[in-house]
This record gives C-alpha cells, sequence and structure tokens, in this order.
C-alpha cells in the first residue's frame, strides 16, 4: 500500500506561537532516562510511576520540538529532534512494563525481548508519532531508514503475524485498547506504507471495532465512564475515517450507525458543569473531555475545554490541536437520561445533576459502586465519587478490589456492619424516569442482606434507603458536612435531614496521590450514618 499524507489543518497563528514558545523554553531540557531496573520494578513492586513518567516525558519533549521545528525550522530544534528519535527508537520495548505480557490478564514479565515486540496502548501510540514526526521534520537518509525499519519490526510484522487479545476474539469482551491500538497502527501504516494489502488490513481492523462495539448497548451508554470515553471514542473516530480513506464501506455504515452516533453524544448526558462530570469506577471528576476529541466527534457540549500543548505525549492530539476549528452552537442535556445497558439514570433538572447506576460490577475499570447516589448543585460538587488513585500493579490484579477506592463503603452507598459489596455483584431497575428512580441491589451483597433505594428528583431530593436496622450510609463530599443530630449541614450547599433516629462519624479524607489532586484538593470527607432503615431528604440552601 502506498503511504498517504497527514490529514491538512488549518494552524491557528496563536497556538503556533505557544508551540514554538515552548519548545525554546525547553532547549536546555534533557531527555529523560529510561533504564531496565525501573522496568523491571513493576514485576517486583509494583511500581508503575519510576518507568511510566520519564517514558511520557521523553515523548512530550521530543512532540514539543517536532511540532517547533514544523511550524518554525531551526537547527536547534531539529538537533533535539534528532537526539529524541534516537532515544526512543533504541528503547528495547516501547510497551510499558504493566503490559509486558503475550496472554491477557496473565502475570507480566520482568523484561522485553526486542525480538518479540508487543504492542500495547502505548507501543502503538509511540509508532503512530514516530510515523507523524516523520510526516512533519525531514529527517537524514540514515535516520529516516532506521526509523522506518523499527516500526516496520515493533508495528506492522507484530499487527499482521500475531493475535494479541486486543484484536477481539468472538464473545471476549473488549476494551478501549481495541480501537485505541487500532487506530495508531492504521495511522502507522497509512503514513508510512506497506507491502500488506489495503483491503487485508481494513478487514483486520474492522473485526477488531466490530469486537468493540458489540460490547457496546444501542443507547451509546461507554461503560468505563466518560474518561475512558475520551480514549475510545476518538480513536474509533480516527480508526473510521482512515478505513474510509482507504474505501472500505464498512467503515461509512459503522460511523452512520444509531449506535455509533449515541455513543458520540454520551459525555453530553455525563456533563455536570464546566470541567465536571457524573463519574464511577476508575473515571475522575474531571474527566477532560471537552478538547479536540469532542470537535473531531462533530459534537459541541457546554462543558467544551480546549487542550492545551503542553504536557501531551499523544502525536495525533498535539498536531490535531494546533488548528483552527469553528465552535457551533453548543447542544444542552436533557433533563433525563437512562441508559437500559449500563442501568445507568441521569437528571439534569432544578439546579441538580444526579447520577446513579444499577447495573453489575466487574467490568473494566469498574468499582463496587451500584447504587451510588451522585449529585452536584449548580455546578458545585455535593455527593462525590472520589475516582481512583495513580494506577499499581494492584490496580489491575486479583488484588484490585481491595483497594480502598473501589471499595463500596467508600461511595454513597448502604453496607452491612461487616460486609459490602461483591466485585460480581448486580443490580436491577424497578423505576427509572423523569422523577425519580428505584433499583434492587440485594445481588451485590452477601445473601440475606437486602438493599433497595428509591429517590424522587424535584426542589428537595428525597431518599428511601430500604435495609436491615444497624446497616451503614456512606456520604462522601468535597465540603466539610457539619452533623447536628439529625441534620448534616453542608456550607454553602444546604443540608440532608434524617426522619429517624442515626449516630454519625465524620472522617477526614487528605487527598494526598497525584492523580485525585487532579480532581480533588486539601481532603475528601465521608460521613459513616448508622441505622437503618434511612428516609433522607437532600435540601439546597436557598438561591442554591
Amino acid at each position: 500500500m502506498n503511504r498517504k499524507p497527514l490529514p491538512r489543518i488549518e494552524v491557528d497563528p496563536r497556538k503556533a506561537k505557544e508551540a514554538v514558545a515552548l519548545a525554546c523554553r525547553n532547549l536546555e531540557s534533557c531527555y529523560p532516562k529510561l533504564d531496565p531496573e525501573s522496568y523491571a520494578a513493576f514485576s517486583k513492586t509494583g511500581d508503575r510511576v519510576s518507568y511510566e513518567e520519564p517514558y511520557f516525558q521523553r515523548r512530550n519533549l521530543l512532540l514539543t520540538f517536532a511540532i517547533a521545528q514544523w511550524l518554525q525550522p531551526r537547527g536547534e530544534f531539529l538537533q533535539k529532534v534528532e537526539e529524541g528519535i534516537d532515544l526512543v527508537l533504541a528503547e528495547p520495548s516501547w510497551c510499558l512494563p504493566a503490559h509486558n505480557t503475550y496472554v491477557r490478564d496473565a502475570p507480566v514479565l520482568p523484561f522485553p525481548d526486542p525480538e518479540r515486540p508487543v504492542i500495547d496502548l502505548f507501543a502503538a501510540e509511540t509508532g503512530a508519532t514516530l510515523a507523524i514526526i516523520q510526516s512533519l521534520v525531514s529527517l537524514s537518509g540514515p535516520r529516516w531508514e532506521c526509523l522506518e525499519a523499527e516500526l516496520e519490526k515493533r508495528i506492522k510484522v507484530p499487527y499482521c503475524s500475531t493475535h494479541f487479545w486486543w484484536m477481539g476474539d468472538g464473545d471476549e469482551p473488549m476494551c478501549n485498547w481495541s480501537p485505541w491500538c487500532t487506530s495508531n497502527v492504521l495511522l502507522v501504516f497509512l503514513l508510512t506504507g506497506g507491502t500488506i494489502d489495503e483491503r487485508d488490513l481494513a478487514n483486520k481492523a474492522i473485526y477488531t471495532l466490530k469486537c468493540f462495539l458489540k460490547d457496546l448497548g444501542e443507547d451509546g451508554g461507554y461503560p468505563e465512564g466518560v474518561e475512558y470515553w475520551t480514549h475510545a471514542t476518538l480513536p474509533l473516530v480516527v480508526s473510521l475515517a482512515l478505513l474510509k480513506e482507504m474505501g472500505c464501506e464498512e467503515a461509512k455504515e459503522m460511523e452512520t450507525s444509531k449506535k455509533v452516533q449515541a455513543l458520540l453524544d454520551f459525555p453530553l448526558s455525563m456533563c455536570a458543569e464546566k470541567s465536571w462530570y457524573l463519574n464511577w469506577g476508575d473515571c475522575s471528576a474531571k474527566a477532560r473531555v471537552g478538547d479536540v476529541r469532542i470537535t473531531l466527534s462533530g459534537r459541541s457540549f457546554p462543558c467544551e475545554e480546549q487542550l492545551t500543548a503542553d504536557g501531551a505525549h499523544d502525536g495525533l492530539i498535539r498536531y490535531l490541536s494546533l488548528g483552527t476549528y469553528q465552535v457551533h452552537g453548543a447542544k444542552v442535556p436533557l433533563p433525563y437520561y437512562h441508559y437500559p445497558s449500563l442501568g445507568l439514570s441521569v437528571w439534569h433538572k432544578d439546579g441538580w445533576d444526579i447520577g446513579v447506576r444499577a447495573g453489575s460490577n466487574g467490568f473494566s475499570h469498574q468499582h463496587n459502586d451500584l447504587g451510588s447516589l451522585t449529585l452536584y448543585r449548580k455546578g458545585k460538587p455535593w455527593l462525590v465519587d472520589i475516582g481512583v488513585e495513580t494506577y499499581t500493579g494492584k490496580t489491575f490484579s486479583q488484588e484490585r478490589y481491595t483497594i480502598w477506592t473501589m471499595r463500596s463503603p467508600w461511595h454513597n452507598t448502604v453496607n452491612p456492619q461487616e460486609g459490602e459489596q461483591k466485585s460480581e455483584g448486580k443490580a436491577r431497575v424497578t423505576r427509572s424516569d423523569g422523577q425519580g428512580f428505584e433499583g434492587i441491589f440485594d445481588g451485590a451483597y452477601p445473601p440475606k442482606w437486602n438493599w433497595r433505594r428509591a429517590f424522587s428528583v424535584g426542589r428537595e431530593i428525597s431518599v428511601q434507603d430500604t435495609c436491615p436496622l444497624g446497616s451503614v450510609l456512606t456520604l462522601v463530599s468535597q465540603t466539610k458536612p457539619e452533623p447536628e443530630g439529625g441534620v448534616i449541614r453542608y456550607p454553602g450547599l444546604g443540608l440532608i435531614r434524617f426522619q429517624e433516629s442515626i449516630t454519625v462519624i465524620l472522617e477526614e479524607l487528605p487527598v494526598t496521590d497525584a492523580r485525585l489532586r487532579l480532581a480533588w484538593e486539601g481532603s475528601l470527607w465521608r460521613l459513616l450514618v448508622t441505622g437503618g432503615p434511612f428516609s433522607w431528604v437532600i435540601e439546597p440552601t436557598d438561591g442554591m
């Protein structure tokens, strides 16, 4: 197949100036070192940071100089580009230590095998980034040949000759890896050419995308949450665009399908206010979806933010974010959404943004958080979902659900005093409409322990938790609550009023983890309310 050029963009002069200035500020910066010891650290201790941080910094810095060289060719920029490319090409593997395995969910190998490259999320992304840089910057003959050879060895040959789990295999469940890896591999082939027939490449890619889409409902609900939607839907959009460029008719049909179009609108329903989102699982409340990804999807939402060039290590995003895009009238969320495929219900009405999930635990990036009530009042967080700490070896292991942020007592749920939700737990929605919700969560807990949650949505939120006496209701907030008898005050927001006798314990949760600090500052607060059954009303302060 013949190589194709990058899609042309109309460069925004302001963004171009900022990108060149960023490169100038970094001219004295050295590329970080990557060593075998830090690679092996993950298999020994579960530490992901010591290798991943310099790994991504190296690519970020390389892209900074490559973009600047493309915009404003200068000898010092080119020198730094060549230095960075040489370092990346010399890496024994582009696969992250946490992903260095040939079998899904198998224990990772401590060191990579350069003769058997693994294509993971970031090996594929590195390949695409190098192909993009090659399209933007004129490289010397020997370096150009070396880059082409490494792309052949690490991406093209393995993709054609090896079945990686993310490619899909019948009914095996997929996740955002499928479109993410596929889009980057397609970019490598299209930008650099190759011997594979375009029809064979398209068929292989289409199969993977079908395997990914088969796990999603026709309603467009994305099970991994909005944050992971960004790393699934943009790659899906890119993959389909590249396949259409190759004349693939199936890509055109998939792009216009009801499921894909509904998927593109999913973040709109999850918007709380500006950069806040209704979240669950590993998804952050500050999901940052409102960038060029939204623009590429053809959508415009009220929460839209622009992606800055500083800090991104994805070559396609860095390139596309330099363009000028016209944002037309933004869509406004509907008052009520229900996603049967997820058991997810969402309300945007009477000043509230509310979400509750009553489907199943145990999927990719999920927590044991069925029934957890997340709500914002006029764009301000009230009852919140904490999210997930910095990934370690424990995060995606058999010990995952021993991590505190994954467990139901750290969500806005009801639990036994001795017990909590199961990772294989299931729930059932019995009523969901514009006025409220009812769900049964017995299947998420130990046998013979029952919990049903119902609430109505109006100026006030009235909640009824039917559960055994002595149960524990957890309420997590960013605002420090002030308990006083059966009333819990939240300064600046309002109060929660209980109708029965309760006992309350207030715990401070200092936010020290770097990933959590992206959403939360200072401390979060956990309120443990013992009693049950619970009847409680959430009342906003006047003016709120």
